[in-house]
């Protein structure tokens, strides 16, 4: 997650945790925006109320308020938090398989409109008292993705949640007069499927989670997009993975994993798009201006190129714009995800001819350039936003 840019810098970003969590569950996140320069607050919960919780996450928020509006950000029960909020001090919202509750609506209410989930065998207690989570099962059902030495960890973490909060009813919506974004999360074992597909139609945005190998899971993406928005005007083709390394030391299951999510995800994910997009609309691949990365990520990302041009030119008579966007360093949470620290990263930047790394930001505002009419006389085209690396190169 990146922050919106403002005027007079980053918006901050509040997170706010789910029930039986404490702050410590965003540590990773808050530390990847913050090296980003992003304004952040942690907002700790477990007040006894709903009431008593949006209280606790407003006063986290006004720690980073001095910037305007931030973007909340609230996870499973925690959405229900950050739609409490004043709607002026909030620029974005932001659900990540949250509860999206309207005035009248409590959060266990809406989960009882739907098919069970995993998270009632796994409590111990009184519902309409104090429960805490089954610590045998807590690892599976909250973090199942991780290995075992990483889940015991957060199970560690665990607190006892009053339930009370999840039975109050929410006396304010700020999703109906702020943007929104809900983030869906099909392996969450906390949230049903068919609860998140019902907020998705609440917010203003909407993210699917989906494997760029799979084409059910595409078909599924674009069913999503057809159902939410009708058609496109943007295609933003950005799936991709980071398996570097010569050729001695690559394997076939790596180098299968980079040409199909790289190569045959992107071109079916184009594919299946193509019944959504409208007459003018964008198409921008993510290709890569790095070097030194080994011979089959090269191979990977050198497919996309002619693959882009191709495709400008099949759908020029549409006046479907098909181009490339070539990031050099940017700085995203990746990085830490690979134990590169924020020190290599400075090391590196200070070797660009504009002497930093890229922010996230930078990329999206190329994008939204290569989409927008002032370039709609481009097309096959790639823009390479390296902060001057490999300028000698393409001389």
């Amino acid at each position: 997650m990146s922050a919106n840019t403002s005027p007079t810098g980053p918006r901050g970003v509040l997170l706010v945790h789910g029930a039986w969590h404490s702050g410590r569950a965003w540590d990773g996140v808050a530390a990847g925006l913050r090296a980003q320069g992003v304004p952040v607050a942690v907002a700790e919960l477990h007040r006894g109320s709903l009431a008593g919780d949006i209280a606790a996450a407003q006063a986290a928020l006004d720690d980073i308020a001095e910037s305007g509006p931030v973007i909340a950000c609230g996870h499973s029960y925690g959405g229900a938090v950050i739609s409490g909020l004043p709607p002026r001090k909030v620029a974005h919202l932001v659900y990540l398989a949250a509860m999206m509750p309207d005035v009248g609506e409590t959060s266990f209410g809406l989960l009882a409109q739907a098919p069970p989930s995993d998270l009632g065998a796994c409590m111990i207690g009184d519902i309409t008292g104090t429960t805490t989570i089954d610590p045998t099962r807590a690892g599976e059902l909250f973090h199942g993705r991780l290995d075992t030495d990483r889940q015991l960890r957060h199970v560690t973490e665990l607190v006892p949640q009053v339930m009370a909060a999840g039975h109050q009813a929410a006396v304010t919506a700020a999703w109906r007069s702020r943007p929104s974004t809900y983030v869906r999360c099909t392996d969450d074992r906390v949230i049903p499927p068919e609860l998140q597909r019902r907020f998705t139609q609440r917010a203003t945005h909407t993210v699917v989670r989906a494997d760029a190998r799979s084409l059910p899971d595409i078909d599924h993406a674009m069913e999503q997009a057809r159902r939410q928005f009708g058609s496109l005007d943007l295609l933003f083709l950005n799936a991709g993975i980071f398996r570097p390394g010569p050729i001695e030391s690559t394997d076939e299951a790596d180098f299968d994993a980079l040409f199909d999510v790289t190569v045959k995800g992107n071109f079916f994910t184009l594919q299946k798009a193509l019944p959504l997009l409208n007459e003018g609309a964008s198409v921008v691949f993510t290709v890569g201006a790095g070097e030194g990365i080994g011979p089959a990520m090269t191979a990977a990302k050198g497919a996309l190129l002619p693959l882009m041009r191709s495709l400008a030119l099949e759908l020029a008579p549409r006046r479907i714009r098909v181009n490339a966007v070539s990031p050099g360093l940017i700085n995203t949470p990746a990085y830490s995800k690979m134990d590169v620290s924020q020190e290599m990263i400075d090391t590196w930047a200070r070797d660009t001819p504009l002497g930093r790394a890229g922010a996230p930001a930078d990329i999206a505002e190329a994008v939204a350039f290569l989409a927008s009419d002032a370039a709609g006389y481009i097309t096959g085209d790639n823009l390479v936003v390296s902060g001057g690396i490999g300028v000698h190169a393409r001389a």
